[in-house]
């Protein structure tokens, strides 16, 4: 099977402008991790902890911005495994959805959208927010902090 050609990373980013801004827009480490992943390349195998990843099917494709759609329980539950013992976090197009995913009830783990997290639990954000050493190197990682959303 032929691929298709790769699109440049100008065409990938090109995806990302224009975008409105939320109330997160103004924050330092989403600035920071937007100038990173612009100046970062696209991973590459001759990248030490990409050597056996390949890109290139991610590359043969155009994308746009995922939206938050409405779905009803029947369809969500079409795709839950029977029996499973588990906890079920359901994310629809990249947006959590409280109602369709298990109520966790622990003081171990907190689960909310990044705005209400940042208000609600400052002291852990801040703390443990995009605070590693891959976030600054990671072009993924970064185009993931920059871009995202408070919801």
């Amino acid at each position: 099977m032929a691929l298709r050609n790769q699109i440049s990373k100008e065409e990938f980013l090109s995806v990302f402008d224009n975008l409105p801004l939320d109330s997160l827009a103004e924050v330092e480490w989403k600035n920071k991790a937007l100038k990173n992943f612009k100046i970062l390349d696209f991973p590459a195998k001759t990248d030490e902890i990409w050597r056996h990843t390949s890109i290139n099917r991610i590359l043969q494709h155009h994308y746009g911005l995922g939206k938050s759609v409405k779905l009803d329980k029947k369809t969500v539950d079409s795709f839950t495994i029977p029996g499973l013992d588990a906890y079920r976090l359901v994310f629809i197009n990249g947006f959590f959805s409280e109602a369709f995913s298990n109520q966790i009830d622990t003081e171990k783990l907190i689960i909310e959208n990044i705005a209400l997290a940042k208000i609600n639990h400052k002291e852990l954000f801040n703390k443990f927010y995009e605070n590693t050493s891959i976030a600054e190197e990671n072009f993924f990682t970064n185009l993931n902090t920059a871009r995202s959303e408070e919801r």
